[in-house]
């Protein structure tokens, strides 16, 4: 369908009209609320939860926080409401709080701005926000909402001048792994709270260390199955939905498909070290970008890229996907009146394409995505919100924290193959709004096509319960056809198992696509292999040799997490484009086994306190300083017992010749540290290190 967009003499005259109507009411509404702000004045108490109960699980984490630590519960449930009573619980014993509020969208600024506004007793004046357009300062407001790069720029001047009162939340924190966003995590604060709405879905959904150093452990999660269990969320039913590809698009997708794989093959053949199980368009990519190739290995490799792109549009623009959405939509409408609608498309184009369609159609819709003005994104949101437009269609960009509470059906038309962005998809419906409502999600793929892929890596029924995954074949270009006619038994893939892989025809460094078993665990700078149970560290004692394994793949560790499957074998989760893969390392002769830093350091003092500590910089000095927050502070070895350890440290580098950044006391004298999982005494204190 044309993307036209042009308008008519009588749609401009409107346009005008309607432009007038809005900027007069608004004027009038801002004079009244100008009046009302200038006549208020901040309270002393702060009241956050006016008109809400809070939900049991919501007052247990009130009453588990102790200033420190993240909260993982599923999107929905209310992470927001908690974290303002937890403020309010900070806030009535401190009353000169002030608290930072971090976000990484304009969507979610506006969002949490609105709902403090509407369950606090704070004038609006007293909330500010930085970002999308906002230059408020914690100096002329009590809490600060701020976009996460906004926060980033000023974060110096914010942790200097509040330290000492600052309370620090980190919303989405699970996102905040790049290195301009994780300056925010270098702003002085007294209490810190994490919250994430990213679900356990299997392996990409692992909090990283960096962020738990910074903000705490999860000292809190809840599962979907929980949470509807326990009503905090409404029962809700996924429906994959398959369509066919019509007879001309088959045969173009067959015809693609065959070039693509001789192209691939082309390329192996050329480039034995190319990637045979991963993501070999974004490696031709970036061996286009470096220019080194030869003519012919040029051209083979934009022919690759070129195809792969054309399948995918293929896909995209399938007749039965568009047939299918606006059959469902119409007779939804029909059945349902006051049904809403949330649409997920991961390309803009295609999020305006389908609008034009909707349009088209006379459905009551509206576009939102980061390509459109703040004020036209923050207006469709409002449509959306009080009713007046029925469906939402949206970019990755409401994916990630946007509150509807009216929304009782979701579809994903041709979203990403990413497990976390499906999973967040899912959640961004699940609000409850009475006591009978229902969520439906609909996730319509093309069969036989690469649309399959991610029922390979994932398995709907873990994350969700399987009795509310149900799977249908459906061909919209049949009338008399019902949408929910033609069930099928099990998705259309589902992961392929570990013991469903030719392992002698394995080699390490190849990148592999299947459903991996075991255990995450880490290793630190000083190549010491670690696991966390709660806020414990746990120690290989059996590394075997998983050093010679993964040293030719440290590179490729972008994060510190790596896997042992129960057959011994190790991987490292790999990004690849918008899937993900397991990099296959090597195999250990046995099961990797942990235990307690003091247990390795003395067996005598197993029940002895454990205390760890970093060294670091601070104000261009050298420091030992502790390395979880105790009593909502982190306190710093003072002399003379920190120059015994600075003179035990030495000894020890120049033994082993490498860095030493974390150390650990037992039992308040006995000073220890880890280099490549071995144990290291580097002195015993002249005195008990005391808090």
């Amino acid at each position: 369908m044309d993307n036209n967009f042009n308008l008519d003499q009588a749609e401009l005259l409107s346009l005008h009209q309607l432009a007038i109507a809005q900027y007069w009411s608004h004027k009038n509404e801002q004079k009244t609320e100008n009046a009302e702000i200038c006549n208020t004045e901040c309270p002393h108490l702060w009241k956050m939860t006016q008109g809400v109960t809070l939900y049991n699980w919501q007052q247990q984490c009130i009453d588990k926080y102790n200033g420190s630590g993240i909260v993982k519960v599923v999107t929905g449930a209310g992470k927001t409401m908690f974290a303002l009573a937890a403020v309010e619980k900070m806030q009535n014993s401190h009353p000169d709080l002030k608290v930072l509020i971090v976000v990484p969208t304009i969507v979610l600024m506006n969002q949490w701005y609105d709902v403090i506004c509407k369950h606090s007793n704070l004038p609006s004046s007293a909330i500010g926000r930085l970002g999308g357009g906002f230059a408020n300062s914690l100096s002329d407001c009590s809490i600060l909402i701020g976009v996460c790069n906004s926060v980033a720029s000023s974060a110096a001047s914010i942790g200097s001048k509040y330290a000492g009162n600052l309370f620090f939340i980190a919303d989405e924190c699970h996102m905040y792994t790049g290195e301009v966003m994780r300056k925010v995590f270098g702003i002085r604060r007294k209490y810190v709270l994490g919250l994430s709405a990213t679900p356990d879905s299997g392996n990409d959904a692992v909090v990283p260390e960096v962020i738990t150093e910074a903000l705490g452990d999860i000292f809190y999660t809840l599962n979907y199955d929980d949470a509807v269990k326990a009503g905090f969320l409404p029962e809700f039913e996924i429906c994959h939905i398959g369509l066919p590809l019509d007879v001309q698009e088959t045969t173009a997708y067959d015809k693609l498909s065959r070039e693509i794989t001789d192209l691939r093959n082309e390329l192996l053949d050329r480039f034995p070290d190319a990637p045979h199980g991963g993501d070999l368009t974004g490696w031709a990519a970036m061996m286009l970008k470096k220019n080194t190739l030869e003519d012919n290995s040029s051209s083979v490799c934009g022919q690759y890229i070129a195809k792969v792109a054309e399948r995918k549009d293929l896909i995209y623009h399938a007749k039965n996907r568009e047939k299918a959405v606006i059959r469902f939509l119409k007779e939804r409408m029909l059945k349902k009146g006051d049904t809403q609608v949330i649409m997920f498309h991961e390309r803009i184009q295609e999020v305006m394409r389908l609008y034009r369609l909707l349009l088209n159609e006379g459905i009551a819709a509206v576009p939102e995505h980061s390509e459109l003005s703040d004020s036209l994104r923050t207006n469709s949101i409002e449509l959306f919100r009080q009713g007046i437009a029925k469906v939402i269609v949206s970019g990755k960009a409401l994916i990630q924290g946007f509150d509807a509470p009216a929304a009782d059906c979701g579809i994903s038309t041709a979203a990403s193959g990413s497990p976390t962005q499906a999973i967040q998809s899912i959640g961004r419906i699940l609000r409850k709004n009475g006591d009978d409502q229902t969520g439906l999600i609909l996730r319509f793929y093309m069969c036989g096509t690469t649309d399959e892929n991610i029922y390979r890596k994932m398995n709907f029924s873990t994350i969700t319960g399987a009795k509310r995954n149900r799977y249908f074949l459906w061909d919209p270009s049949d009338e008399k056809m019902d949408i929910f006619a033609r069930e099928q038994p099990a998705p259309p893939q589902l992961p392929k198992p570990e013991n469903g892989i030719i392992w002698n025809n394995v080699k390490p460094g190849e990148l592999l696509d299947f459903d991996a078993d075991g255990e995450d665990f880490q290793i630190d700078r000083a190549n010491n292999f670690f696991k966390k149970n709660g806020r414990k560290k746990l120690f290989a004692v059996n590394q075997q040799n998983l050093l010679e394994i993964l040293q030719p793949f440290r590179n490729k560790m972008r994060n510190s997490y790596i896997r042992q499957t129960s057959s011994g074998r190790i991987f490292l989760l790999q990004e690849c484009g918008e899937n993900w893969r397991w990099l296959y390392c090597g195999k250990l002769s046995g099961q990797l086994a942990f235990e307690e830093a003091a247990a390795a350091a003395s067996k005598s003092s197993v029940e002895s306190e454990i205390e760890e500590f970093q060294i670091k910089q601070f104000r261009g000095q050298v420091i030992i300083q502790q390395k979880k927050f105790v009593n909502n502070r982190k306190l710093s070895i003072r002399p003379p017992l920190d120059e015994e350890i600075f003179s035990g440290l030495k000894r020890i580098s120049d033994k082993v010749s490498c860095e030493i950044k974390e150390i650990f006391i037992v039992g308040k004298t006995n000073v220890f540290c880890r280099i490549s999982n071995q144990q290291h005494h580097i002195c015993t204190l002249s005195n008990q290190w005391d808090q």
